[in-house]
């Protein structure tokens, strides 16, 4: 995108503020620009394939074919006793994690 494409902003600071504070990320001001600046250019580049002809083109909705998937199968795993030993922290046989999920909230 040229300089003159980004001067449009379509990704607002605010909006990375809000997705960067949900994420429990910190920007400078500096990287909060650029990340505003790329997403602008990201969405703008989608926005412009909508204006794609694609009337008559043949849609493949599923490069994958269901005979090359591999077939799922269970390989045992690591005993319990040895995944609760090498954790950082744990209580009663769980694997006990910092909460991040309604902190600050009131």
């Amino acid at each position: 995108m040229t300089d003159k494409s980004r001067e449009k902003r379509i990704f607002s600071p605010e909006e990375a503020e809000h997705i960067a504070e949900l994420a429990k990320l910190g920007f400078s001001e500096s990287e909060l620009k650029k990340i505003c600046a790329d997403m602008s250019d990201i969405i703008a580049f989608a926005s412009k394939l909508s204006e794609l002809c694609t009337e008559g083109d043949s849609v493949e909705t599923d490069s994958l074919s269901v005979d090359s998937l591999r077939e799922d199968i269970s390989s045992g795993g690591i005993p319990k006793d040895e995944l609760i030993s090498a954790a950082a922290t744990s209580c009663d046989g769980f694997i006990t994690v910092p909460r991040v999920i309604g902190e600050g909230e009131s």
